[in-house]
């Protein structure tokens, strides 16, 4: 697993790009069924892309909402770029067929 580095260009300043993994998943959802994935040791970060809306959760159940969720314990719509401390695992729903991808890096 490749580290998650942000390089910097010819000013000096970070640039708006990010490398390449050598750690991909790919994960297909059946609708409605949540999909649980194991963090793999080592990953600090995760990028995230899907093809349909995609409802996410980490260590426990994620849900597709079917009405308001006010307690903190609601799932996050089509998250990208995530670090994951304190992360052992993170669980996919969609109301669709979908299709992720997930990049690891340490």
């Amino acid at each position: 697993m490749l580290p998650f580095e942000i390089k910097k260009g010819a000013n000096n300043l970070p640039v708006d790009v990010t490398p390449f993994s050598d750690t991909v998943y790919h994960l297909l959802l059946t609708p409605s069924t949540n999909k649980v994935v194991t963090v793999p040791a080592g990953a600090r970060v995760a990028l995230i892309n899907y093809d349909a809306n995609t409802w996410v959760r980490i260590n426990a159940v994620a849900v597709v909402p079917v009405s308001d969720v006010v307690d903190g314990m609601g799932s996050d719509l089509n998250p990208s770029a995530k670090y994951l401390d304190g992360v052992t695992t993170i669980n996919f729903i969609s109301p669709s067929p979908a299709k992720i991808s997930i990049a690891w890096f340490k």
